[in-house]
């Protein structure tokens, strides 16, 4: 069974063997959630931005991300009201961390040969000299030990030769927050990559009702599946 993996749907598979079945085996039609949008449309803002840095040494204008975020936002469906949380954000990020973070890789997409029928593929945010670095639009905080052990971070780690990982949260609430912590160790993630692979292999796919997004507001595909909660 020839298999070509992006490390988020390793991931989505680790989390719920179920889920990533519905949309990775099946490909049943999903709409994005609105958080994701959210997510995705600051992306798009730091992506130019980081770029800018990477070019010149320097960070952009503050200015320069207002039209990126007005037409990205636009076109994803972002409220007005969320445009502005996103704008203090991305406001408090570029005075804080504008000059902090030098990157030497931006959207950098990267692929791992498995083994001979299996590629992993996954694009970084930014890769500095020192540690990979991922941005999280989210509410959720993380502590250092769950940076330490992020299958996606350290996946990415292992791919540029880096040793440390930091995730940037930018809470929707207000507040921007780093965390950084040493990196999943490569035979780890080689491991937890070849236990995933092994069972979507082998067609296993149950349900995991441990995960945290396991609930009807946060999976897609909590109509079909039948072994959800009750």
């Amino acid at each position: 069974m020839s298999l070509t993996l992006r490390i988020t749907s390793v991931v989505s598979y680790i989390g719920c063997p179920s889920q990533f079945f519905f949309k990775e085996v099946r490909r049943v039609p999903s709409k994005p959630s609105y958080p994701i949008l959210l997510g995705s449309t600051g992306h798009a803002v730091l992506e130019p931005y980081n770029r800018r840095i990477m070019k010149t040494g320097s960070p952009p204008p503050f200015s320069t991300m207002r039209p990126v975020l007005a037409s990205v936002a636009a076109k994803n469906g972002i409220s007005h009201k969320d445009r502005k949380r996103l704008l203090v954000l991305l406001f408090q990020y570029h005075s804080r961390y504008g000059r902090v973070f030098k990157p030497l890789f931006v959207e950098e997409r990267r692929f791992l040969d498995f083994d001979r029928d299996c590629i992993v593929t996954g694009k970084v945010d930014i890769v500095t000299a020192n540690e990979v670095v991922d941005y999280k639009f989210s509410r959720v905080r993380r502590t250092r030990q769950d940076v330490a052990d992020d299958l996606q971070l350290g996946f990415y780690a292992h791919l540029f030769g880096r040793d440390k990982v930091r995730i940037v949260r930018l809470n929707p609430s207000g507040t921007v927050s780093t965390v950084g912590a040493p990196a999943l160790p490569p035979q780890a993630v080689l491991d937890r990559i070849g236990a995933a692979v092994d069972g979507m292999r082998r067609g296993s796919y149950p349900p995991n009702h441990s995960f945290k997004w396991c609930a009807k507001k946060y999976c897609a595909f909590w109509s079909l599946c039948r072994g959800k909660r009750k």
